[in-house]
């Protein structure tokens, strides 16, 4: 006798106020840490800069922007009753998975494919992996992977260059 599966949510059903408290936690964590890490950073006063030009300035407001959109989550969560559900954040159709995925392909392009391979071969194998990756499922079934793998491969390769680009030339930053 087979044991019945419970009915699975769609992938774009709504976040439970539970997961939006977490993930609110998290942003402002993750913001404050950005704010902590600018702050830290060489204020290049011995090169007469000022306050415009600290390098650390736009990833410092970057930070608290992203802690405050986080603190607004949160308590956007609480009021729709994240604090009265339980906090034991529960898994939800392999949504852990593919978030699991998503880090492991972040972690690896940050810290293994950078500064050991050229930027831009990084950069377009990171996005072809993560297109092709997620965007094969959308939720609507499989779709066919060869126009997946072409999609990812053309957005591999204009966003490596792109990127490349832009940084080397507008911001003037010179890439591994």
């Amino acid at each position: 006798m087979e044991t019945p599966t419970p009915p699975v949510p769609a992938p774009d059903a709504p976040a439970t106020p539970r997961l939006d408290f977490y993930s609110g936690l998290g942003w402002i964590a993750l913001g404050l840490a950005v704010v902590v890490g600018s702050w830290r950073m060489d204020r290049l006063e011995s090169q007469g800069a000022s306050l415009w030009t600290l390098p650390g300035l736009v990833p410092g407001l970057y930070g608290v922007v992203i802690a405050v959109l986080g603190a607004l989550l949160t308590l956007r969560a609480v009021r729709q009753g994240a604090m009265t559900t339980g906090l034991a954040p529960r898994a939800r159709d392999g949504r852990r998975g593919r978030v699991a995925l998503a880090l492991v392909l972040m972690l690896g392009y940050a810290l293994l494919a950078l500064g050991r391979v050229p930027f831009a071969l990084a950069t377009a194998i990171f996005v072809f992996a993560f297109i092709a990756a997620f965007d094969r499922d959308r939720g609507d079934g499989p779709r066919p992977w060869r126009p997946v793998m072409l999609l990812a491969a053309c957005c591999a390769i204009g966003a490596a260059l792109v990127i490349t680009l832009v940084f080397e030339h507008v911001f003037l930053v010179r890439l591994p």
